[in-house]
């Protein structure tokens, strides 16, 4: 059963903090566990992934990478086509963000300028318990090789793939170079360090369980990640208009992607939230016990009646979910107020799951309130900013010295005062 709250509860706020607490629990003992694996993987390499993939997934295997072929044998070709068209359209919208350096010249004719340039490489985490994420690895592997990346890796709990052959077709597709053959926090650290085997890279990028986070968490640093994205999690709006059935299999929807998933109905309609409720109680009763669906919808799933508009945007605000779907019928109007959200959904006809394969904007968030500040991935996060200066005259240079060479012996750096005053033959007049 899930939880049935009110935002004018005395205790609202600190309920709703628990929950994303409870979602991200990193004990201690998971600590102490990422400390040891990396102490371990440094000291013996690919020995200590080895013997780690055979204690925590059973795989006797010494095989760790994959070079990636482009074979489509035996593949569906009516699958494939379904994926050229997820990639199409993923490709499109991440074409627009890409960006020319810029340069200019102000009035002192000094010159500036930013140049981007693209990171070397980049390892996608993808994981997989069954099915692997294969749209996540789309949403990586699509803006880095925009960006200019000319290697990218992929790791993953291999063993667990089904249908082998579509997975390497799609990473065929994104430009994957390999495929490490394993997955958990020890894929993270490999990819941050380097061993034998694995190439370290500049950047990892995917979501993940609290280990995964955790490792990415402690390997900051050493190897750029691309934020903490962890459980999902999903908020929905919805007012009178909104089609009860579609809202109660759109939050349903939400609660398939892991045991800790979080799935939220926000409303000012009672009425709206005990139908959705209803609704989804029964589907519970069809579904296994042990399902992703029915854990988090027993722990995680909430309904939130709010009685005015401003305790509605007060309550998204409070829980910045990955994503929002405002399923209303002013959902253009109410989107203004709305600053903190992974990815917005507008309309009845914008379901979140659209977002998580063929919409084409990027679904790589962060969680839990995290996306009061960061963004989804883009191709941008994928190169680096150079600044530009350029003083290409005597003069431009004379243009601008007095400030410098004033604050520098202000805070006693007179070496950079005469790297200036140098220049201007000015040598006497500088430093004491």
């Amino acid at each position: 059963m899930c939880l049935r709250l009110r935002s004018d509860s005395p205790l609202f706020d600190k309920f709703i903090d628990g929950i994303i607490a409870d979602r991200t629990l990193n004990t201690q003992h998971v600590d102490d566990l990422i400390d040891r694996m990396e102490e371990l993987i440094s000291k013996y390499s690919d020995k200590a992934l080895m013997a780690y993939n055979k204690r925590l997934d059973n795989v006797t295997s010494r095989l760790l990478r994959i070079k990636v072929e482009h074979d489509v044998r035996g593949v569906d070709l009516r699958v494939l086509f379904e994926i050229k068209t997820l990639y199409d359209r993923i490709l499109r919208y991440h074409s627009s963000q890409l960006i020319r350096d810029i340069f200019y010249v102000d009035k002192e004719g000094v010159i500036l300028g930013s140049v981007w340039k693209p990171l070397s490489s980049i390892g996608i985490y993808v994981p997989c318990e069954e099915t692997p994420c294969i749209s996540s690895m789309f949403m990586s592997a699509i803006p880095a090789r925009l960006a200019g990346i000319k290697h990218i890796y992929v790791a993953t709990p291999y063993h667990k793939i089904k249908d082998k052959r579509l997975f390497m077709a799609c990473a065929s597709i994104c430009g994957v170079e390999c495929i490490y053959t394993f997955g958990g926090p020890q894929a993270i650290i490999a990819m941050a360090i380097g061993t034998e085997t694995v190439k370290k890279v500049d950047k990892i990028t995917g979501s993940g369980n609290v280990y995964i986070i955790a490792a990415k968490k402690k390997m900051f640093g050493r190897v750029g990640i691309d934020g903490l994205a962890g459980p999902s999690e999903s908020v929905i709006v919805a007012d009178k208009s909104s089609d009860t059935q579609q809202v109660s299999v759109d939050l349903a929807a939400q609660l398939e992607r892991d045991k800790s998933a979080l799935a939220v109905l926000i409303t000012k309609t009672p009425k709206k939230a005990s139908a959705v409720r209803s609704n989804i109680n029964a589907l519970m009763k069809l579904v296994p016990l042990d399902s992703n669906i029915r854990h988090s919808w027993s722990n995680y799933g909430l309904t939130i009646v709010c009685k005015s508009s401003t305790s509605l945007y007060n309550t998204v605000k409070k829980i910045s979910p990955e994503h929002l779907h405002l399923n209303t019928s002013n959902a253009f109007e109410m989107m203004k107020w709305i600053h903190f959200a992974g990815s917005i959904f507008i309309g009845r006809y914008s379901p979140i799951t659209v977002g998580d394969y063929a919409a084409g904007c990027n679904h790589v968030f962060t969680t839990n309130i995290i996306p009061r500040s960061p963004s989804g991935l883009s191709v941008l996060d994928f190169m680096t900013r150079k600044s530009v200066t350029c003083l290409p005259t005597l003069g431009s240079l004379r243009s601008i010295s007095t400030p410098c060479i004033e604050l520098a012996l202000k805070a006693n750096m007179d070496l950079h005062a005469l790297s200036i005053g140098c220049r201007l033959h000015a040598v006497t007049n500088v430093g004491r």
